[in-house]
Order: structure tokens, then C-alpha cells, then sequence
């Protein structure tokens, strides 16, 4: 089987990957760093440039999506890549408090390996939501 390339990824592509990881097409654009109305364009037909093609489909095989295409059109979830940015939701281990999809690191510990730091009362929360250091 030949692997599936980004010149091969198709609107319902996107669609059905943005399905399955439960996000919208604002934070899948914030994510994958191209604006929104680029993932729209492409979503409803409309050409794009290459290299905005090419982070689509990079920045969904790196947060497990896996693509097919021939004669076995498909789009699948697989285990992401460890050091991908996870979209499911978390709240802090200490005061339960939502946490946001989309972080912003606040220490360089969270740019390299993720995590939050609760707005509500300052504990550092890991990327997979265990308590690193309460507040």
C-alpha cells in the first residue's frame, strides 16, 4: 500500500478527522498555526497553497490521525505522537476547575513538554492532567 500523501488529503478528509478528534475549525486552525479561513476554504473546496496543505496534514498525523486513500478512502485515530498537543479536555486535579484546550506555557518546562498552569489557583497540571505542583 502507498502511503498517503498531503497532495492526497480531500475536504471530507479534514471534516471527518475534525469529527473524530471533537474539535471545531477554530481550534484546529490555532493549533495547526494557519488562520481559519484557510482550514475553511479548504474544507468547502477552495484551493490553498502548498505549504498550508502540507501543515493540515502534518499537524493531523501528528495528533494520530491517519489517513487513506485509493481504493480504501478512510480516515482513522491511532495513538498520537507523544509529544503532540492533546485537545481532549482537562480540569485541574486540585480545584476542578475547566482547563483550556488551547495552552499558553508559562514556564519553559510547559513550552517543551506541555501542561497548564490553573487560572484558578496556580497548580502546574502536566499535559495529561496530573498534578505536577499544587499552588
Amino acid at each position: 500500500m502507498a502511503r498517503f500523501k498531503a497532495e492526497q488529503l480531500t475536504p471530507n478528509h479534514v471534516k471527518a478527522a475534525r469529527a473524530l478528534l471533537g474539535v471545531t475549525a477554530d481550534e484546529l486552525a490555532q493549533v495547526l498555526d494557519i488562520g481559519v479561513a484557510t482550514l475553511r476554504n479548504f474544507e468547502s473546496g477552495k484551493e490553498i497553497s502548498g505549504p498550508s496543505r502540507e501543515e493540515i496534514y502534518s499537524g493531523l498525523t501528528r495528533h494520530g490521525v491517519r489517513f487513506t486513500g485509493g481504493a480504501a478512502i478512510g480516515v482513522s485515530l491511532s495513538v498520537p505522537d507523544a509529544w503532540a498537543i492533546d485537545l481532549s479536555a482537562r480540569s485541574c486535579p486540585v480545584c476542578d476547575h475547566p482547563l483550556p484546550a488551547i495552552r499558553t506555557p508559562k514556564s519553559v518546562g510547559q513550552a517543551l513538554r506541555g501542561g497548564w498552569t490553573c487560572s484558578q489557583c496556580g497548580s502546574t497540571v502536566s499535559k495529561t492532567g496530573k498534578l505536577m505542583r499544587k499552588a
